[in-house]
């Protein structure tokens, strides 16, 4: 896996910090789910509603 950094602006760190909660999940899983998301909406894939992968 590869590691980069990303600079926020505070606000929206706030906001990604507060979903990831009300998610159940960790400000790390949760911007990986919503990256991945993207991509597959992108790709036209159906992610998996529960590990935010896709199905096939």
């Amino acid at each position: 896996m590869k590691q980069i950094t990303l600079r926020l602006p505070d606000e929206l760190h706030s906001e990604l910090k507060d979903l990831a909660t009300r998610e159940h999940r960790s400000l790390h899983a949760q911007v990986l789910h919503m990256l991945q998301s993207a991509l597959d909406a992108r790709s036209g894939e159906a992610p998996d509603a529960r590990s935010g992968r896709p199905t096939a």
